[in-house]
């Protein structure tokens, strides 16, 4: 076992839309997904501006899964 890492399955927790807030100054909207059961973890992510209600859950997952992308290869600088 010297050295090999142990990868545990670690089930996902359901994504709830949490909200969704149109800037009509700024022509943008947001939508705030919440993981289901833990309060304090949320985000808040751009969609098309006017995304409908109908639209959203669509929306979202594209939202989030891009979001995913972005931040797989990213890495977090310490205050300059």
């Amino acid at each position: 076992m010297g050295g090999e890492a142990v990868s545990e399955r670690v089930e996902a927790k359901p994504i709830v839309i949490a909200g969704l807030y149109h800037d009509l100054v700024s022509r943008r909207s947001l939508v705030t997904l919440a993981w289901d059961g833990v309060n304090d973890k949320r985000l808040t992510l751009n969609v098309p501006f006017g995304c409908t209600l109908a639209d959203l859950p669509k929306e979202a997952e594209r939202a989030l899964r891009e979001f995913a992308s972005d931040i797989a290869t990213a890495s977090v600088k310490g205050a300059a």
